[in-house]
């Protein structure tokens, strides 16, 4: 009847005592041995007219009579005892009437809004009434004195939120200025209370509140709507049908007017923005309890004493979709435990998988495009450097005044002009051969750190990617503690309800709530970080959408984990070898030791630069040719008379600095020293890159076994927990078992949920280490790698 999580709530503790009171008259009639089952009770039922839907439809209250009086009496619902009213309030008064005074029904339930409303206005009733459905017994008056209502035959079921209660959740919600309310006009006509109660609220809320009649269809009842209106309540309209809602929603949606439903969530899918009420559960639940109600009933309890108010939980459900189609962003508070339905799918600009991320970053990373200028630039200072190899040519030219008392006609004329040309070509030159050759191993070593840019981009990019990916399990985790403490909070709203409990495991659930709440924000921006680095990565623009998956990642895991892959470190002696291989792997592949082994190059070529320069001079063949263009001035008649115009020289050029001041033997002590340390980091980087393996396989050695084990662990906390929920709804567990349960099955989950990222994580690190992402990337790339695994295995004697 009422089973976890979803227990019975009823606004007083007597109620649990009625209950278990019937449990015992039953229990006692069966030990006295009298037929049970021999009892028919006849159920009659009053609906205000035919309705699209109803709040509690009497399916859901048929099922649970039977099942909670199955063994005490046989329940009927005759369809001959079902009366409508056609929407008209006397044939509705009528229909009540008569099945008041038809003897062959024991208990008439009141199905509608105006037929509850009827009913409790009679002053007699001749039999018990049950009124399904109220929509505000303060707004409609119904007696009620001490949590029942003390009315002779008559007992109806109220939440415990009234239509002001909405009024105001809707107002902190939208700020309305001028709120108009759809109301059914018939039962307007039922409730003249309705205008003076809306203005009190108005008045309450400093509004303006305009109650709008609705009859069958939309169209009217918008073109009735003030043109200042900015929100719009809506209350049951039963003689609408779906279509007809669904063109209401749409109407306002054109209008862009936010709207509040009390139809349910299930309504939302029409259109409507948010709703307050209607879960499934809340259906149940009343259901239940009118099924609760008949039973005392039957068993001689007076109706005037039962119960009135159900607790109902209020649950905030907003349709995103029409929030975006009006303009509307909710707050992030009051998205807070929120329903959220029909959330419209982002198309994201890109949709990425881990393999794709990896090509992408190696097409657009902008570190990874600076560091391929390196070798380019390389290339350019050894082109530099050959030049000065090549012959050199060059044209020169010149003009020349003298001082007019200084020009003799013999030799200068006070003006004069010439253009020759120089050519060389440069023989030997330690110093020009040795600047080429350290410019081609300088060239050789950004070529190797562009290799390590790149591998240092895939590990990146890989690692923000499983980053969002862990970021992303960690809120599916984190939001589903927090739906289950939002059950847990009502749970024990539950038990004070009913004396198993006092207000301090309520409170106690608030505060666990808001903490996790709090995580869960955490864990939010923790993926927020996560993705704008991704993004930074792959060179998007950070206001796109990125869609990340984790298709492949399990299949790549279990394709590590069949008996190929496990054989390689079943024991230690192939742990070790598996070992040994990755690390000579990673040696051979390395690019931060070939980088060294160039700069080793280049500084052992340097040394012996530096040794030669002592007695290798530079050796140059040299020519050159010139003519005289003009003269002028004083003496340019004569000068120069008799001779050739045109002048040439050709020769051999060499020099041998013989003292520097000791600069010779500076830049050679300084290049031995430069030597040495390239050595010794060479050395050094050896080890960090043995060291950088080993670690990476350690980590992914304990990683891997824990994708297993955290998932056992999980399975057996989420068991725990619910047989401890069991127990705390049925009273038999405490609160702090309940919550040690909770945070057990919240651990186990996040390490589950983790588990198989994390071993991502260090097998990418694995990759690194050993300078190879081929199986990652490469179709053949994991097979590739074990057949190198096995012939190295082979090699040491292992199959």
């Amino acid at each position: 009847m009422c089973t976890p999580p979803e227990p019975c709530r009823d606004a007083t503790g007597p109620v649990a005592r009625r209950v278990v009171a019937r449990v015992l008259l039953a229990a006692l009639l069966l030990v006295a041995g009298l037929p049970l089952a021999a009892r028919e009770v006849v159920i009659g039922v009053l609906d205000d007219g035919p309705a699209a839907r109803r709040y509690v439809p009497i399916e859901a209250v048929r099922r649970e009579t039977e099942v909670l009086m199955a063994r005490e009496f046989t329940v009927r619902f005759p369809r001959a005892k079902r009366r409508e009213g056609g929407w008209d309030v006397a044939r509705i008064a009528a229909g009540l009437d008569a099945l008041l005074h038809d003897a062959e029904v024991d208990v008439v339930l009141t199905s509608g809004l105006i037929a509850t409303h009827l009913a409790a206005r009679r002053a007699q009733l001749p039999k018990p009434v049950v009124g399904m459905v109220v929509a505000d017994p303060v707004l409609q008056g119904f007696p009620r004195a001490g949590g029942v209502s003390g009315r002779h035959n008559f007992v109806y079921v109220a939440g415990e939120h009234t239509i002001g209660d909405d009024l105001a959740a809707f107002h902190a919600l939208v700020g309305y200025r001028h709120l108009a309310i759809a109301a059914d006009r018939v039962l307007l006509e039922t409730l003249p209370e309705l205008p003076p109660l809306v203005a009190a609220a108005a008045e309450q809320l400093a509004v303006r509140i305009t109650v709008v009649p609705a009859d069958t269809t939309a169209a009217p009842f918008v073109d009735r709507l003030p043109a200042d209106v900015d929100a719009v309540y809506v209350p049951p309209l039963p003689r609408f049908d779906d279509a007809e809602l669904a063109a209401l929603a749409e109407a306002l949606i054109e209008r862009e007017l936010p709207s509040y439903t009390l139809l349910g969530q299930r309504h939302l899918e029409l259109g409507f923005l948010m709703s307050g009420a209607g879960r499934e559960v809340d259906v149940t639940r009343t259901a239940r309890r009118v099924a609760l109600d008949i039973q005392a009933i039957v068993l001689g309890e007076a109706p005037a004493a039962l119960p009135v108010a159900l607790a109902q939980p209020r649950k905030l459900a907003i349709n995103m979709r029409t929030a975006a189609a009006i303009g509307y962003s909710p707050r992030r508070e009051d998205l807070e435990g929120a329903i959220v339905i029909d959330e419209p799918a982002a198309l994201p600009a890109t949709e990425l998988g881990l393999v794709a991320a990896l090509e992408r970053a190696l097409e657009a990373n902008l570190a990874l495009r600076i560091n391929e200028l390196d070798p380019l630039i390389a290339d350019a200072e050894q082109a530099e450097r050959r030049a000065a190899l090549l012959p050199q040519l060059a044209l020169d030219a010149s003009t020349r005044v003298i001082d007019r008392d200084r020009a003799n006609p013999l030799f200068a004329a006070e003006r004069e002009g010439r253009i020759g040309v120089r050519a060389s070509q440069l023989v030997y030159s330690e110093r020009a051969w040795s600047g080429w050759h350290i410019a081609r191993y300088l060239r050789e070593a950004e070529d190797e750190a562009l290799r390590a840019a790149v591998l240092d981009v895939l590990e990146q990019t890989a690692r923000a990617y499983l980053n969002v990916l862990l970021a992303d399990a960690a809120i599916a985790v984190r939001a589903s503690n927090v739906t289950l403490t939002e059950a847990n909070l009502e749970r024990a709203r539950a038990r004070a309800d009913i004396g198993q409990s006092g207000r301090g495991e309520a409170l106690r659930w608030q505060s666990e709530l808001a903490i996790d709440r709090q995580e869960l924000y955490r864990a939010e921006a923790e993926a927020g970080t996560a993705t704008i680095e991704l993004k930074r990565l792959l060179a998007l623009d950070q206001g796109a959408t990125l869609g990340v998956s984790d298709d492949g990642i399990p299949a790549f895991i279990t394709l590590l984990g069949n008996s190929r892959y496990r054989r390689l470190f079943d024991n230690a002696r192939r742990w070790a070898v598996f070992r040994e291989f990755h690390v000579e792997r990673a040696l051979a592949r390395a690019p931060e030791l070939a980088r060294i082994d160039a700069l080793i190059g280049g500084a052992e070529r340097q040394l012996l630069a530096t040794g030669r320069a002592y007695y290798v001079p530079d050796i140059s063949l040299v020519g050159q040719s010139a003519t005289r263009l003009l003269r002028g001035g004083r003496g340019a008649s004569l000068a120069g008379l008799g001779r050739d115009e045109d002048e040439w020289a050709f020769g051999i050029e060499a020099e041998l600095p013989l003292f520097l001041g000791g600069a010779r033997d500076a830049r050679r002590t300084r290049a031995s020293y430069e030597l040495a340390r390239t050595t010794l980091s060479r050395a050094d980087a050896e080890l960090a890159v043995r060291a950088r393996v080993l670690a990476a396989l350690e980590r992914a050695s304990g990683s891997y076994p824990a994708i297993r084990l955290s998932r056992e662990a999980a399975t057996a906390a989420r068991d725990n927990l619910a047989i401890v929920t069991d127990a705390y709804a049925a009273g038999t567990a405490s609160i702090t078992e309940l919550n040690d349960a909770q945070d057990a099955a919240l651990t186990a989950s996040l390490a589950a949920a983790q588990a198989r990222y994390q071993f991502m994580l260090d097998f990418v690190a694995v990759l690194r280490a050993a300078a190879d992402f081929d199986v990652l990337l490469m179709p053949d790339g994991l097979e590739s790698w074990y057949a190198e695994v096995d012939e190295y295995f082979r090699a040491a004697g292992l199959r």
